[in-house]
């Protein structure tokens, strides 16, 4: 190649890469209501979002694989067995966000500071939480095994 087909292939190249990644990003957001469920999100999640916010949960926690990795990822606890079942899930959540010291809910062995968590913010926490888990992850994060949990068992409390 001399010296002009080289930069007639370059500017080519670069223009069919530019239109590629135009032509996925229009997809992906045209897709973005759907995956996220965007039309779920109620006064209560975003109020979630904002606890979550607030209280720096990313410090230590991890959702959609961004976040601290000191405490367990989030991103589908909801969907987490070890809650229990359907019934008692969301009160069982509730009572742990308000009070993080008195149970081990991890297998690592760290408890989660007492970050004096009213009942409607660990309400909106927990909404936030069904909310995240609800969205397509298309797998994410790997290894995720949630299971029918209208017969799963209630939870030890430690």
């Amino acid at each position: 190649m001399n010296k002009r087909q080289t930069r007639l292939f370059a500017i080519v190249a670069t223009g069919i890469s530019a239109a590629v990644f135009l032509l996925l990003t229009f997809d992906s957001h045209r897709k973005f209501d759907a995956l996220t469920n965007a039309e779920s999100i109620t006064p209560a999640v975003v109020h979630g979002n904002d606890v979550w916010h607030k209280n720096n949960c990313i410090n230590c926690h991890t959702i959609f694989g961004e976040g601290a990795y000191y405490a367990p990822d989030l991103t589908k606890a909801w969907l987490d067995p070890s809650w229990g079942s359907k019934e008692v899930r969301e009160q069982q959540m509730i009572e742990f966000l308000m009070n993080p010291q008195d149970r081990l809910h991890n297998g690592v062995g760290r408890r989660m500071p007492n970050l004096g968590i009213t009942e409607e913010e660990a309400r909106a926490t927990v909404a936030f939480l069904k909310w995240m888990s609800a969205i397509n992850t298309l797998g994410f994060p790997n290894n995720f095994k949630a299971i029918d949990q209208s017969d799963a068992p209630a939870p030890a409390q430690q």
